[in-house]
């Protein structure tokens, strides 16, 4: 049931942060005017957020943080493809629109978007590993490799009882 819970948890934050993501990028787009976004939007996010969260746990701590990240966004691309095309064919939402984008497929993916995505999804799996460690408590202390270079959390502060 504790799974259950952590599993329920991060998706609720994956979920929002991108819709809260999509709305302030939307906003600023639009030059003033309020930006707008999806549910379906928030289950991608929820979802993404879900699978960045078992790339330590499945793969490897050895796995370079970029290396990470490039999965990240081919996890992201992937899911905008299979839901971009989904609405575009069937629903007729036009949830979102990359036509006018360089280098884009049907106007439902596109690369500059993609390179976005690999700096968000290591942002949220350095979010994910910090809630599994301090909030839910759970081990072991995360660290991620860059080139040659180790980075590791801040210890937690253990309170011992007498």
């Amino acid at each position: 049931m504790k799974h259950f819970y952590k599993s329920l948890f991060l998706f609720f934050v994956g979920f929002t942060a991108y819709l809260a993501i999509e709305v302030c990028f939307k906003s600023a787009m639009s030059h003033g005017g309020l930006g707008c976004s999806h549910p379906l939007c928030g289950i991608m996010g929820g979802l993404s957020f879900l699978i960045f969260d078992q790339f330590n746990n499945e793969l490897s701590w050895h796995l370079d943080l970029l290396l990470q990240g490039m999965l990240g966004a081919c996890v992201v691309t992937l899911l905008e493809l299979t839901v971009g095309l989904w609405d575009k064919y069937f629903l007729h939402i036009g949830m979102w629109d990359y036509s006018g984008m360089p280098f884009n497929y049907q106007g439902v993916i596109c690369l500059p978007f993609s390179l976005i995505w690999i700096g968000v999804a290591v942002i949220a799996i350095l979010v994910a590993d910090a809630i599994n460690y301090y909030i839910l408590d759970e081990e072991p202390c995360p660290h991620y490799h860059v080139g040659n270079l180790i980075f590791r959390f801040k210890e937690k502060n253990r309170i011992t009882k007498n």
